[in-house]
């Protein structure tokens, strides 16, 4: 009779998940579900690290890094975002005549698409020599252009009205095929660059190209009325996207100019390690954003700054957890000529912390649709990038490039924050929504905090007795913390609507 008493116990407890999953809200559904997609998606490129790191030589992996980089800037070209801020925004401001919205976004993304990519075989040549990009690469960076465009068009409608069972499966199925088609492929021809290019675009083509096909199916007017809106929404945020780009990525590009592809590749395995936590950062702005947008709206301030603060806690610990593995993610996920990233890790994972941080005051920005003002303090951002990375990478050699970047983004935020304020004082007088002094206290002693992790790193057992006592507390506080990714917090009494 003991034996079945656990059986009995799993089954209640199964039981009373199901319950609790099928009486929370549809926002809090997508939320869970865009969690594990992303961490789905990311965990299978993380997990396929050390394999791509080892099949390919440092100099191939830099160079890899670096083409993804371009094909990053050249999208917002090309494209010119519309299937992100605009697009989004438009969806919630002509709710009633989001058919022909649609409609007119694709067709405009089209125009501008083709327009570039005829500039582009005009001078192939040029292009190619200038980027330090293989011809034939090019014609796949273009392919994969056009599919993932109309596939983040499909999947921000998706996001918007809270319809996550089919992401979910087509985001998974494609993080499956892309990174075991690129292994298999190395394997059979011997020839890992190219292998790993042509079958991440092959792979993308195969998932995505009919998103590209159903955006016209059935779709017969646009309006001009879009189009103007569209391009003045975003003409000033091409700018705004190029300099997250730079801030982003510019790194690997700099190093690859001024040291080698080599050394790129070795910052391009410590960024993209770092960078995990930007799973958990995705997940949450995917759900996030739109809910926000909806509390501006209905003027729920006090809402937006106590879930706000919920989710920058959240984040600041899972950076911390990152920062405290880092010897070991390096080690396990490289060979050892890679060993030396380790000594960036920290300043890159704490740039992802004020990532998240500058959204927070940016979806302002986007909501009353100040486009100019974000241009202005993101090109300025950008910018500095650009020249600290020039004056400390050419001094210091290319592990100075982690820290420009971290200074960057510091400067971005308070930018942005700025930016916000102004804002805030004409559209609703009075109203500060963050509460400053919270977020420096809490920014500052995640800096400390992560800069005094480096002090542990050659003592293995005092970061795990601190990582394990993090993670007992996470534990402890997990009902708080599945409360604050539902975006409620209890003392408010209202959830998310």
């Amino acid at each position: 009779m003991r034996g079945c008493v656990p059986d009995y116990t799993m089954k209640e407890k199964i039981k009373q998940l199901t319950e609790l999953y099928r009486n929370i809200s549809v926002q809090a559904k997508a939320a869970i579900w865009y969690v594990i997609c992303n961490v789905i998606q990311k965990g299978i490129i993380f997990l396929t690290t050390p394999v791509f790191s080892r099949l390919l030589s440092t100099e191939e992996y830099g160079i890899f890094s670096v083409y993804t980089t371009w094909q990053s800037a050249i999208l917002v070209l090309v494209s010119l975002n519309l299937a992100s801020g605009v697009y989004l925004r438009g969806l919630i401001k002509y709710e009633e005549d989001e058919e022909t919205f649609s409609v007119s976004l694709y067709s405009l993304f089209s125009l501008v698409f083709f327009i570039g990519f005829g500039i582009y075989l005009l001078a192939a040549g040029f292009w190619s020599r200038l980027l330090n990009i293989y011809q034939p690469y090019m014609f796949c960076m273009f392919a994969d252009m056009l599919v993932m465009t109309a596939f983040h068009f499909w999947s921000s409608r998706q996001r918007v009205f809270y319809c996550y069972k089919s992401l979910v499966v087509i985001t998974v199925i494609n993080a499956i095929v892309k990174p075991l088609s690129g292994v298999i492929a190395i394997y059979l021809t011997k020839d890992p660059l190219p292998a790993r290019i042509y079958t991440m675009t092959a792979a993308d083509v195969l998932c995505f190209g009919w998103f590209y096909y159903q955006m016209w199916r059935g779709k017969k007017k646009v309006s001009r009325k879009y189009w103007s809106y569209a391009l003045h929404y975003n003409l000033p945020l091409v700018p705004h996207y190029l300099s997250q780009i730079v801030l982003n990525q510019s790194d690997r590009v700099m190093i690859e100019r001024m040291i080698s592809s080599s050394k790129a590749g070795i910052y391009s395995l410590a960024y993209n390690l770092s960078s995990i936590v930007l799973v958990l950062n995705q997940a949450i702005l995917d759900s996030f954003k739109p809910w926000m947008y909806r509390q501006i709206k209905k003027g729920r301030y006090g809402q937006i700054r106590k879930v706000s603060m919920g989710l920058l806690v959240l984040l600041a610990v899972a950076n911390l957890c990152v920062i405290l593995l880092a010897p070991e993610l390096i080690a396990l996920w490289g060979p050892a000529s890679y060993s030396e990233a380790v000594w960036t890790m920290p300043p890159v994972t704490m740039s992802i912390y004020f990532m998240f941080l500058y959204n927070l005051f940016s979806n302002f920005e986007f909501y009353y649709e100040k486009t100019r003002f974000m241009m202005v303090a993101s090109v300025s951002g950008a910018g500095l990038n650009i020249v600290l990375n020039y004056i400390f990478i050419r001094r210091f050699g290319y592990l100075a490039a982690g820290y420009t970047t971290l200074v960057c983004y510091i400067c971005y935020c308070i930018a942005h924050y700025i930016v916000m304020r102004l804002i805030l004082n004409k559209q609703v007088p009075g109203e500060r929504v963050y509460k400053l002094s919270h977020i420096l206290a809490l920014s500052i002693g995640f800096m400390i905090c992560g800069f005094a992790a480096m002090l542990f790193y050659r003592m293995p057992l005092v970061r795990y007795a601190i990582f394990a006592s993090v993670m007992l507390i996470l534990l402890i506080k997990r009902k708080s913390i599945m409360q604050i990714l539902r975006f409620k917090k209890s003392n408010e009494g209202e959830e998310a609507t």
